[in-house]
C-alpha cells in the first residue's frame, strides 16, 4: 500500500523515472470536445437554455485553453478550435430559429399585403384576415394579434398607428431577444 509520496520507480535501464499515466486518454478528450460542440449546437436548435449558457461558453473554454497552453501547444490548440466550433454551432442554431420563424410569418405578411390591396389599409386586429391564413399557423389566436410558432416562438402584430404608418410583427424567439420584420425594408432584423 502507498501513501502516493514515495517517489516514482525507475525505467529499468536508464535511471530515469517512468511518468505516471494520465487518466484522460485522448480519445476521451475528444468525445468531450465533440459531446460539447454537439449539445451546444442542438440546444440553441431547440431551447431557450443555449443563450444561457452562450455567455458560459466563452470562459470556460478560454479557461481551458489557458491551463493547456503551458503544457501543449497541439491541445491548446484543438481546445480553441472546439470553442470556436461551439460559438459557430449557437450562431447557426439562433439563425435556424430565425429562419423557421421567417417560414412561419410569410402566409400572415402576405395575407396583410393583401388586405392591403384590396382594402387600401392594414387591419386593425388580425382576426379580419380570413381564416385560412389562421389554419397555417400553430396555436393561432387572431383575437390578441398573436400565434404561438414552431419551439415555443411568440409572434405579435401591431397594427399601424398615427405615429407608424405601417404594421409591425416581433416574434421573442428567446428570452429577450426578438426578431422582428420591418414592413417599408421588406427585411426581418433581429434586436434585444
Amino acid at each position: 500500500m502507498t501513501t502516493g509520496n514515495e517517489p516514482l520507480p525507475l525505467a529499468p535501464g536508464d535511471g530515469a523515472p517512468r511518468s505516471r499515466v494520465n487518466r484522460w486518454s485522448g480519445r476521451t478528450a475528444w468525445a468531450l470536445r465533440l459531446g460539447s460542440i454537439a449539445g451546444v449546437t442542438l440546444l440553441a436548435h431547440l431551447s431557450l437554455w443555449a443563450y444561457t449558457l452562450h455567455g458560459l461558453v466563452w470562459p470556460v473554454m478560454v479557461g481551458w485553453l489557458i491551463a493547456t497552453v503551458s503544457r501543449r501547444t497541439m491541445s491548446a490548440a484543438l481546445n480553441f478550435a472546439a470553442c470556436v466550433l461551439c460559438v459557430v454551432g449557437l450562431r447557426q442554431g439562433f439563425a435556424y430559429r430565425h429562419r423557421v420563424v421567417e417560414l412561419e410569418a410569410t402566409p400572415v405578411i402576405a395575407a396583410l399585403e393583401d388586405f392591403q390591396q384590396t382594402r387600401g389599409r392594414y387591419p386593425e386586429q388580425l382576426s379580419e384576415l380570413p381564416p385560412s391564413v389562421w389554419a397555417q399557423l400553430p396555436a393561432a389566436n387572431p383575437a390578441y394579434g398573436r400565434w404561438q410558432g414552431a419551439g415555443d416562438v411568440s409572434c405579435y402584430y401591431r397594427a399601424p398607428d398615427t405615429r407608424r404608418k405601417d404594421y409591425g410583427i416581433t416574434c421573442v424567439t428567446l428570452m429577450f431577444l426578438k426578431h422582428s420584420y420591418d414592413r417599408e425594408r421588406r427585411r426581418w432584423y433581429t434586436w434585444d
